[in-house]
């Protein structure tokens, strides 16, 4: 199995960036989580959230986030990846 992760470069994007171009949310299962250390989604592009700041809450969204990297932007660049 493949996993993504994303790569130093990869955890510098803004989730303003992020949804600039288009990025994918993040699973209803870790916004809870996320939210609670971060805030609410609308107000992460005034605090300028990166999704480092997301991968470090969560594991499952970081890799959701790097596979969406990896297989739609195509940047191998900014991601990392682990076979299991």
């Amino acid at each position: 199995m493949t996993i993504y992760n994303l790569s130093k470069s990869g955890k510098t994007i803004t989730w303003t960036e992020w949804k600039k171009h288009d990025g994918c949310g993040i699973p209803n299962s870790e916004i809870g989580d996320i939210s609670a250390a971060l805030g609410p989604e609308d107000g992460w592009k005034r605090k300028g959230v990166t999704l480092g700041d997301i991968a470090d809450v969560s594991k499952v969204a970081e890799r959701k986030l790097a596979r969406y990297v990896k297989e739609r932007w195509q940047r191998d660049d900014l991601v990392t990846v682990e076979y299991a």
